[in-house]
């Protein structure tokens, strides 16, 4: 039975000579056993890319790919296929990571959730402060408990801030719906961005709601 769905972020299907198409996880190792399980479903979305040596050290190829994403994450299609997995699956909870949570977004400004639904988990957002604001009009999330969990630490998000001009909500708290914002600096891997996801500390923190 499926309790929890996680949306991935930004670059998980992207294969080059220097790294390998994310597992069925899809970079959630601190869930890994939950997946393997049934426990947790990964909704996979990310765009299918194989680069070149030279293209893979070419920081313009990953700002190519990070926008044909981020316009993947508003396209209807993929919204409405996110709304059969959640009609299927019925999950009681929606852990999200980076763009996962403007993914998410995203269908909640369309599309209703499904009741079974009763907490949702934002890590590291990359999305604007705005866009998680934007969910305290929608009256049939009151019902749902929120978890924001940021880190100033992270340089992949001050990089978005500076590409979007504007502050990445995974940064800093930020209030809406009564959410729950926790601190979590995270330095379990070289990649700041991503340390939570393998830090087993993470375990914990998604529980306390």
């Amino acid at each position: 039975m499926t309790t929890t769905l996680l949306l991935h972020g930004f670059c998980t299907d992207l294969e080059t000579p220097l790294r390998q198409v994310k597992p069925a996880d899809a970079g959630f190792q601190v869930f890994c056993s939950h997946v393997e399980s049934g426990e947790y479903c990964v909704f996979r979305w990310g765009e299918k890319r194989r680069l070149s040596v030279f293209d893979a050290v070419n920081p313009f190829s990953y700002l190519s790919l990070y926008r044909v994403e981020r316009q993947k994450a508003r396209d209807v299609e993929l919204l409405h296929s996110l709304q059969e997995t959640l009609q299927k699956t019925k999950p009681t909870q929606i852990i999200c990571h980076s763009m996962g949570c403007y993914l998410l977004i995203q269908y909640l400004q369309r599309f209703q959730l499904p009741e079974s639904v009763k907490k949702i988990t934002f890590l590291q957002a990359d999305c604007s402060l705005g866009d998680l604001e934007s969910l305290s009009a929608k009256k049939t999330l009151m019902h749902v408990k929120f978890q924001h969990i940021y880190s100033f630490f992270d340089y992949t998000l001050w990089t978005s801030s500076l590409l979007h001009r504007t502050i990445r909500a995974g940064l800093r708290p930020v209030q809406f719906l009564s959410a729950k914002n926790t601190f979590f600096p995270s330095f379990s891997s070289i990649n700041l961005h991503t340390a939570c996801l393998i830090d087993k500390r993470m375990l914990e923190v998604v529980n306390q709601m």
